[in-house]
């Protein structure tokens, strides 16, 4: 188990688990606690800490020229795997200010819905 140490004394509780600090005195935990204790400011003392700060989103991939439906199909998976809720409706489908951002293109809310029934039977 990874030892931390913190500048205060705290009892610690989450739903992981309870674990009391003693100022400034090396405490064990098990290593699933690593990013909460972190984020309390708990000092790893042995191993590596994991990143706390999230990634750079990816610039998203639409394939240039080609065919119009390719472009809002590429868009349906990119939004898929972002998975954001704001890129959806409250149906469930991809927002068609969503997908007009992805593609650079205007599109009708017709051409999603239909685009995306199509995906969906696609990814089934």
């Amino acid at each position: 188990m990874p030892k931390f140490v913190l500048n205060r004394d705290y009892n610690h509780l989450s739903p992981n688990g309870c674990i009391s600090f003693k100022k400034g005195e090396p405490t064990s935990a098990p290593s699933y606690m690593t990013k909460e204790l972190l984020q309390i400011g708990a000092e790893l003392i042995d191993g590596v800490a994991p990143s706390l700060i999230p990634e750079e989103p990816k610039a998203p991939v639409i394939p240039e020229g080609g065919d119009r439906r390719e472009q809002i199909m590429a868009a349906f998976a990119l939004i898929v795997d972002r998975n954001d809720s704001g890129d959806f409706t409250g149906s469930g489908r991809p927002s068609v200010k969503a997908v007009e951002k992805l593609t650079g293109f205007d599109v009708e809310p017709k051409e999603v819905s239909d685009a995306w029934d199509e995906f969906k039977v696609s990814m089934a």
